[in-house]
């Protein structure tokens, strides 16, 4: 079986599948370590590990977003079923736009709290970013609370995507879903 590497008018392809796929993992654990290391004191040996992994994580979701992006810019998204109501696309439209804008500044949000509090980011120990900028920690408490502002809302974001796609494919049971899995025998007909 050859695989389909780009999208068609129909489905996704593996590139599209494969960044979907990652970054949701990605942004999954970035959020899990980044409670964990709210909850962890800073005197306690995991507080600098989770903050590196928490940072790192958030770094290289900005890289595949990047890459994504560039990816759909060449290689179009499948069209919405043609009976989708125009409300409803636009919700589509808003929902799909809002993940990719919050997926660009909640990194930039963190590296600039990072910097403003002059700590440096060390990228899974393969090298380290430092503070470009002066130590200013108002700035940097600031940037704190939009950081959690913007996780908060990636998460309703999230959320909403994940239920609309169920509702298509269990109430709609149009190929919504199907289409950014790459479901094939014997496990097609689960998804039916």
């Amino acid at each position: 079986m050859t695989v389909q590497w780009k999208n068609t008018s129909k489905t996704y392809g593996f590139v599209s599948q494969a960044f979907h796929w990652i970054v949701a993992i990605l942004i999954i654990a970035t959020f899990v370590i980044g409670q964990a290391w709210e909850d962890t004191s800073r005197g306690d040996p995991n507080f600098e590990l989770l903050a590196s992994l928490h940072k790192s994580f958030g770094i290289l979701i900005l890289f595949l977003f990047i890459f994504r992006i560039i990816w759909r810019c060449i290689n179009p998204a499948p069209a919405l079923p043609e009976n989708t109501p125009f409300f409803l696309r636009l919700i589509a439209m808003i929902i799909h736009w809002g993940l990719y804008a919050l997926m660009f500044m909640l990194p930039f949000s963190g590296i600039g709290a990072s910097f403003n509090a002059g700590v440096a980011i060390d990228f899974f120990g393969l090298f380290i970013i430092e503070s470009p900028i002066p130590r200013n920690i108002e700035v940097a408490k600031k940037l704190i609370d939009v950081h959690h502002i913007l996780t908060k809302t990636l998460l309703a974001f999230f959320l909403l995507h994940v239920l609309a796609s169920l509702k298509h494919h269990f109430w709609n049971r149009d190929d919504i879903l199907t289409r950014m899995l790459d479901i094939r025998r014997p496990f097609h007909r689960f998804l039916r």
